[in-house]
């Protein structure tokens, strides 16, 4: 899976990044990804994390594929800007297909059977709609990222936090879980549930997410077998488990839209957001002088417009007049 987890700086996703790769951390045998990767080097490593385990395959040999855990508290380390190639590479290692490389320079050969990626980072909006224009969101990556959004702002002190360590038994079942291998199965129940709620329709309504919306039975499958194997079930997917999942996913949802509303800046928005600062830090001012500190940040054709809707917005307020004062709005 990947997962992002979208808000604004100062918001905590760090720490729970953090917390969770400490968790990941104390697996045995565990692959992490380095922090910044080219494409090149990102299969580099996926190449090189090799793990065998103890099954027998069709033939009597070792079952063997490839895993790689991606955690980093900033997707704009893993990702400066839109990169095409890389993009492509995690779309191909999403699917845990077959992939076979083979570059002329340096003779490089790959051959990886079962690739597996699992990524777990995060972004501002802003820096994610920088990094993901428009045309991105209609491609196959997107749809494939489980935005995690929370706008909530929540104050705490810093030098009163506890050092919270990881409990044990977690730590004990974690490892357990990532010893199991095999193919997962299904109940008549879950199979109709399932269908049923899809052929319903919903996913969250945003043209910019119909990728996403697409790809919904696969988030809800691989959610699915999280909570069976959280629960240490028989490798089955049972009615309890989709309820489980789809609540996971419908949590996720109901604020996933609110990624582009916060995360799209216009000109004209940051124009409004400077005049209602100097409003703030200057004061009233007499609309003349509101004007010429607003012609430094906007064009003259459209000056009087942008005024004009924040004063029909009650961004600021015009008191009229022959003395005309503008004022923020409270």
């Amino acid at each position: 899976m990947y997962v992002c987890l979208v808000g604004t700086s100062a918001k905590g996703k760090t720490r729970v990044i953090d917390y969770a790769t400490d968790v990941v951390r104390a697996i045995k045998d565990i692959y992490l990804a380095p922090t910044s990767v080219t494409r090149a080097s990102l299969i580099d490593v996926l190449a090189e994390s090799r793990r065998k385990l103890p099954w027998k395959g069709p033939g009597g040999e070792m079952v063997e594929y490839n895993t790689l855990y991606v955690a980093l508290d900033e997707l704009s380390t893993f990702m400066p800007e839109y990169n095409a190639d890389l993009v492509s590479a995690l779309t191909k290692f999403y699917d845990n297909n077959w992939y076979k490389e083979a570059k002329r320079i340096g003779h490089v050969r790959h051959d990886i059977d079962k690739p597996n990626m699992s990524m777990l980072t995060a972004s501002t909006p802003t820096n994610l709609m920088q990094t993901f224009n428009q045309r991105v969101w209609t491609q196959g990556l997107t749809g494939r990222i489980m935005m995690v959004y929370s706008g909530e702002d929540k104050k705490h002190n810093p030098l009163d936090a506890t050092v919270e360590e990881i409990p044990p038994e977690l730590e004990h079942d974690i490892q357990v879980i990532f010893s199991y291998y095999g193919q997962m199965g299904w109940t008549p129940e879950y199979n109709k549930a399932q269908k049923v709620w899809f052929e319903n329709g919903g996913g969250p309504e945003h043209p910019l997410l119909e990728n996403y919306n697409a790809r919904r039975p696969s988030h809800l499958y691989k959610l699915s077998m999280i909570s069976s194997v959280d629960r240490g079930d028989d490798y089955t997917l049972r009615i309890e488990d989709f309820e489980r999942a789809k609540e996971w996913l419908k949590e996720a949802e109901v604020e996933m839209t609110r990624v582009f509303e916060s995360g799209y800046t216009t000109q004209d928005r940051q124009i409004m957001d400077e005049v209602v600062a100097f409003l703030k830090r200057e004061g009233p001012q007499p609309w003349k002088k509101l004007e010429w500190k607003a012609s430094f940040m906007c064009e003259s054709y459209k000056l009087d417009k942008v005024l004009e809707f924040m004063v029909r917005m009650q961004m600021i307020r015009d008191s009229g007049g022959n003395q005309r004062v503008a004022s923020g709005s409270s």
